[in-house]
This record gives structure tokens, C-alpha cells and sequence, in this order.
């Protein structure tokens, strides 16, 4: 019997497509936020392809270039739609840290005339579907307040630049994509605050959003669990509690708002 052959008769579904996004303050791309998302969390098993982009980092990371990254490559997955059974309704961006404050930029200004222009697409479909944003910076006032004069030395151009538009806050209005938000209440690194003002704000504008904030555990969690122990995941014997359900919680998030 030729499984192969029948295997490629069958009826092929067209499926939701994410967009991982690295942290790493865009002076880098953490590998350990975006292999061990695509590859062990097995988006795959839940019906969903998954994509790593390298978006620009350092002194090429200027407003707007990173933007300029991720819309071209939902473009790109749209006009591969067909070929790879890609839904092109269902495209999701999911960042991590400065990968989320990517994403968030990316979910609250794709309405920007600007954009049409930048990327010769008059139809706005560089529009992504959904976020997910994972320990997010989203205040570039409060990133200050926080990190001082570090801003300017640890971080990438764009974060550096300190451009209002490069504020996720600022941004929100009643045209933001629905969100799924989760930080932990003892990040040193990036303060839970920066997600809990993002959910008043979209409170502000009634946004569909989830959002948790878990009990304790350190900044680039990633996957919280022994794939990304070398960043503190687990230290000294000690693995957060919960932290490792953000993605089921996001996957059943995620079919209920696609309707999937």
C-alpha cells in the first residue's frame, strides 16, 4: 500500500500561521525565545505553522525598520498562502521581551498611511490577525523610569531613539489587534507594569484581550522549563509555578478569537 500517495490525496486544510519574535533588546535575537517556541511547543500538534523572522537589530533597528520586517514577511506568507495551506485570515505575531514590543508596535500601528507607502501595498494586507506578547516592554516612558541612562547603552537603535511612535501605549486605539498578554509580578527586568498599563489602556478602547500575570519567576522565560534552564528558567533547583501554561492558555485563547 502507498501511505505516501494517500497521505497527499487527502483533503488538506489551510491553517493559522505564527510569526515568532526573539527578544534580546534588539541588540540580538535570543535563540532560546524562538527555537525551542517553534520547535518544542509543537505548534504543529494545535494546527498551526510557525515562522522565526530575524528582524533588524542594532543600529539598523530605527524606527521603522523592524516594523518594515515583519510586515513584509506576513506579506510574503500571504502570497505563499496557497502553496504552504496558510490561512491568510489567521496570521499571528508572537514576541518575546523586545520581540513583543515588536510585535506590539506592529499590532497597533498596521493602520498607518505610512505604511501603505513604505510598502507599496494599498490594501493593508501587511495586517497581522492577532498578538501575543510575552513579557513586553510597551512604555518607553516607563522603560526610562526604570532603566535610566541603561537604556541608551543596553539596548538597540530603536528603543534608544526614544520616538514617540516607537511607544506601544501610545499607539493603542480602537483599530489594535486582539491580544494575549502574560508577564510574571517579579520580572527585574522588564516590570510586570509595562503589561498592566498596555490592559488599561485597551480597557480604554474595549480591545479583546487575555492577559496573566504569574505569581513570580525571572525575566526571559521563554518556555519555563529545562530547554531554556541556561536562562535562568530554573535557578538553583527553583522553577516558577504556572508559567509553563501561558501556551495552552494562548492556543485556546487563539481558536476562540479565530474562530478556529
Amino acid at each position: 500500500m502507498n501511505y505516501k500517495n494517500k497521505f497527499i490525496d487527502r483533503q488538506v486544510e489551510n491553517f493559522p500561521a505564527v510569526v515568532i519574535l526573539g527578544g534580546g533588546g534588539y541588540k540580538e535575537i535570543d535563540t532560546y525565545e524562538i527555537i525551542p517556541v517553534a520547535r518544542n511547543l509543537n505548534f504543529l500538534s494545535k494546527g498551526y505553522h510557525s515562522f522565526i523572522l530575524d528582524y533588524s537589530i542594532g543600529e539598523n533597528s530605527s524606527y521603522p525598520n523592524p516594523l518594515i520586517d515583519v510586515y513584509e514577511a506576513i506579506i510574503f506568507i500571504k502570497q505563499k498562502a496557497e502553496e504552504w495551506h496558510i490561512n491568510k485570515d489567521k496570521i499571528i505575531l508572537i514576541g518575546f521581551s523586545a520581540g513583543a514590543h515588536l510585535a506590539g508596535l506592529c499590532g497597533t500601528q498596521w493602520k498607518l498611511d505610512s505604511f501603505e507607502t513604505l510598502l507599496n501595498n494599498k490594501k493593508k494586507n501587511f495586517k497581522p490577525n492577532a498578538m501575543v506578547l510575552c513579557y513586553p516592554i510597551t512604555s518607553m516612558e516607563l522603560l526610562r523610569k526604570e532603566k535610566g541612562e541603561n537604556v541608551g547603552t543596553n539596548w538597540g537603535k530603536i528603543l534608544q531613539d526614544n520616538k514617540e511612535k516607537s511607544d506601544v501605549i501610545k499607539s493603542i486605539d480602537q483599530d489594535t489587534i486582539p491580544t494575549f498578554i502574560w508577564h510574571t509580578r517579579t520580572d527585574g527586568v522588564v516590570s510586570s507594569t509595562q503589561s498592566i498599563k498596555m490592559m488599561e489602556k485597551m480597557n480604554e478602547f474595549n480591545i479583546p484581550y487575555e492577559s496573566h500575570i504569574f505569581f513570580d519567576g525571572f525575566h526571559g522565560l521563554s518556555t519555563n522549563d529545562t530547554l531554556t534552564n541556561y536562562k535562568f528558567s530554573v535557578q538553583d533547583g527553583y522553577q516558577p509555578i504556572n508559567v509553563d501554561k501561558w501556551f495552552e492558555l494562548m492556543i485556546n485563547w487563539l481558536n476562540k478569537i479565530l474562530n478556529y
